[in-house]
């Protein structure tokens, strides 16, 4: 994603609210966050891979003010029934999730 193009006119009050948020936070965190804006749900692993973010959780932490002075917040949690990995194992894989804070 070019920075450039990730700051287009937002239509709803929750769009401009993500975009605003995303113009003062730092590339990583602005990547990850315009991510879960896009897609709505991803895993440690789809954020860490597709936003080149080595380090999701402290992504988040770092966008944690901002965004809850937007009344926005990144969620994450378990699923209900818990990934296998590719040799059977059972995986602590997270899913992330930002959600509006307004309503």
């Amino acid at each position: 994603m070019q920075r450039s193009n990730l700051f287009k006119a937002p239509v709803h009050d929750f769009e401009q609210r993500v975009y605003e948020s995303a113009k003062i936070l730092p590339p990583r965190c602005s990547r990850v966050l315009l991510y879960l804006f896009e897609v709505g749900r991803a895993t440690t692993g789809q954020l860490a891979h597709e936003c080149q973010c080595g380090n999701v959780s402290d992504a988040v932490l770092k966008m944690d003010a901002v965004l809850k002075s937007r009344r926005l917040n990144v969620l994450h949690y378990l699923p209900v029934t818990l990934v296998r990995n590719k040799f059977g194992d059972v995986s602590l894989v997270h899913y992330w999730e930002l959600v509006d804070l307004h309503g």
